[in-house]
């Protein structure tokens, strides 16, 4: 029996012999056939149901009395059917008391999708249903398909046109400054085109024609689903230089005045510093459509409101002095494709990807009008951290750490983590087991497993920690739940790290563990572990 997604498909029977509709009850009932069957020994009431109820299948005998097909209350029934728009692609199978040829020609003839004669077989009236609903269960996905891909073509069609559009109006520029640069230099000097002018104006159109381009590429990783962060620590305010150094040649060509706070130089976040970048980048290009003659950019750290020992949270703000936002658009203009009422155009994929980045970074993005009325982009980030907060790791930093996890995401992230906090020995593997192979000859130090996903062999688990040395430190990764499943199996002490990752307290408990097994001094250098002389 075909697997309906959503519905138990229906099928309608007519027969004026009601004998004949019990039986083919009891039939469909009997082989299992999953379905929900209505039946009419009227033909004017299975008319008027049909008329206002889908149905998947029509069982419906010819009624010719004697074999007269002319007098076929049947057919005529057929031929009302399929003058109607909701029955007219519906499959009827015909039943009739005769099996002639010329019957079954007729009833071909005239459409019907089978034909089965009386006395009815059981095994035949289940095959050829269910064939006949598997045929329609296909053709509904088809239909379902068609229509998704219509609307991706229409979205794709929807995007090549105002990317083109906009992409249009640097490219033209970049031409018509490259054709003025061809010209004689010394007739440039002479003029208000200077060369110098000129390539600032080419590199201000060429910077916006990337950002359109990058919108474009990670607007086709988020469709995709494809999009991952790749997590690293990053300084926040060289991070907001750099963004803001790249837009100050369009800052200048328009004339805009710009203000710009940064945070202390020791803050540093935790997330893909490209990704966050490029969501700068945006709301810049947004504030630089937009403004009227003033731009403000604010980083800093800051806490919700709520228990004083909250997480900090590093906030970005980008503030124009344009005409701002109405309050019935403030969240709608986050969406992909959408814009404002604000006079300029765009392609409506800036503030999308950015809130994208956001979301893919557990943050906030929002907008709120400013008291000039323009419009203040702001962005809050967690996992912000200073400097002083980092412990210092060159004391262990040539152990040996494997670093097991069922998604590569997260194998990459606790690595890297590692490794910017100045570990030089860290392997990753990417396995639901914990299987060390090469590495257990390595007396590793540290194996920090990953516990979270749900697919994690505990068994296989059970059996490492039993094969390598108790010398051999874990750390596990997992949320409360999680250790109190895993808790009563594990045969040796491990230490515990609560999901989700926070990348300075896995930095502070790798510290600790290592330098607990730097004083016990039972390992030599060349295994890779630590040693007390180290």
């Amino acid at each position: 029996m075909p697997a309906f997604a959503a519905t138990i498909p229906k099928i309608v029977a007519v027969d004026e012999d009601l004998a004949s509709l019990q039986i083919v009850r009891f039939i469909l009932l009997e082989e299992n056939v999953t379905c929900e069957l209505s039946i009419f020994n009227a033909v004017d009431d299975a008319e008027r149901y049909l008329a206002t109820q889908p149905v998947d299948l029509i069982l419906l005998d010819l009624m010719a009395p004697h074999g007269r097909m002319e007098e076929s209350k049947g057919l005529r029934l057929f031929g009302r059917l399929r003058a109607t728009p909701a029955n007219a692609q519906t499959p009827v199978i015909l039943l009739a008391n005769s099996t002639e040829m010329r019957v079954q020609i007729e009833a071909f003839n005239h459409g019907a999708a089978d034909f089965i004669g009386k006395p009815i077989q059981a095994p035949v009236l289940k095959a050829r249903v269910e064939r006949i609903l598997d045929i329609q269960h296909l053709r509904k996905t088809l239909e379902e398909r068609n229509g998704e891909l219509e609307k991706t073509n229409g979205q794709l069609d929807e995007l090549m046109s105002v990317v083109s559009h906009d992409l249009l109006s640097p490219l033209s520029s970049i031409e018509i400054i490259c054709q003025l640069l061809n010209d004689s230099l010394s007739e440039l000097e002479k003029s208000p085109h200077s060369p110098a002018t000129l390539v600032t104006r080419i590199m201000n159109q060429s910077q916006l024609a990337r950002r359109l381009v990058k919108n474009v590429l990670d607007l086709n990783k988020i469709e995709d689903g494809v999009l991952v962060a790749a997590p690293t620590f990053f300084n926040a305010r060289q991070l907001l230089v750099s963004c803001t150094q790249d837009e100050q040649p369009i800052l200048q060509a328009k004339r805009l005045a710009f203000d710009l706070e940064l945070p202390d130089s020791d803050v540093v976040g935790f997330g893909d510093r490209e990704m966050i970048s490029q969501a700068v980048r945006n709301l810049l290009g947004n504030a630089v459509k937009f403004a009227g003659s003033r731009i403000a950019v604010c980083g800093r750290v800051v806490r919700e409101p709520g228990p004083p020992d909250s997480a900090p949270l590093l906030e970005i703000a980008v503030t124009d002095d344009g005409p701002g936002i109405a309050e019935s658009e403030r969240t709608r203009i986050f969406e992909k494709y959408a814009s404002s009422d604000r006079s300029t155009g765009g392609n409506g994929l800036g503030l999308y990807i950015a809130r994208k980045v956001v979301d893919l970074h557990a943050g906030r993005i929002w907008v709120e009008p400013t008291p000039s009325g323009g419009a203040s982009f702001r962005i809050r980030l967690p996992l912000v951290f200073q400097s002083a907060d980092f412990p210092d790791l060159s004391e262990v930093a040539e152990a040996s750490v494997v670093v097991v996890s069922p998604q590569k995401s997260t194998a990459q992230k606790l690595e890297g983590v590692l490794v910017e906090g100045g570990m030089v020995n860290v392997c990753s593997k990417v396995t639901g087991r914990v299987d060390l192979g090469d590495e257990r000859a390595k007396r590793p130090a540290l194996v920090i497993v990953d516990l979270q996903q749900p697919d994690f062999n505990v068994v296989n688990l059970m059996r490492a920690m039993r094969d390598v040395p108790r010398s051999t430190a874990w750390l596990l990764l997992a949320h409360e739940d999680d250790f109190r499943a895993v808790d009563p199996l594990l045969p040796q002490p491990y230490q515990r790290l609560l999901a989700p990752l926070n990348p300075l307290e896995l930095l502070h408990r790798v510290n600790a563990i290592l330098q607990a097994a730097a004083g016990a001094g039972d390992v030599s250098p060349g295994t890779g572990r630590i040693d007390a002389r180290h």
